[in-house]
């Protein structure tokens, strides 16, 4: 996850709002530390589809629904992030 994650960053693709430049060890720390919850939600996914063989492919787009996410972040509304992100990552 880790790996997609710093290729999508080192391309350019994802930046803060904030800031326009890329924050690759935000994001590695998030994913370190949240790595728990994504397995738990991907594992809960997969069992929800009897898709049992899929694990990995559904986790790698959970990831890549986080970091729509954050591309999408407006911490200007005045929602905390990890809320924001259930909603985004999900769609």
């Amino acid at each position: 996850m880790l790996f997609m994650a710093r290729n999508l960053i080192a391309a350019g693709n994802v930046t803060t709002p904030l800031r326009k430049k890329p924050v690759l060890q935000y994001i590695s720390w998030f994913l370190h530390y949240y790595e728990r919850t994504l397995n738990e939600k991907s594992m809960a996914i997969v069992h929800n589809y009897a898709m049992y063989e899929h694990f990995l492919d559904i986790k790698q787009v959970y990831v890549i629904g986080l970091l729509k996410a954050l591309q999408e972040y407006d911490q200007e509304r005045g929602v905390p992030f990890i809320v924001y992100k259930e909603y985004a990552a999900m769609r």
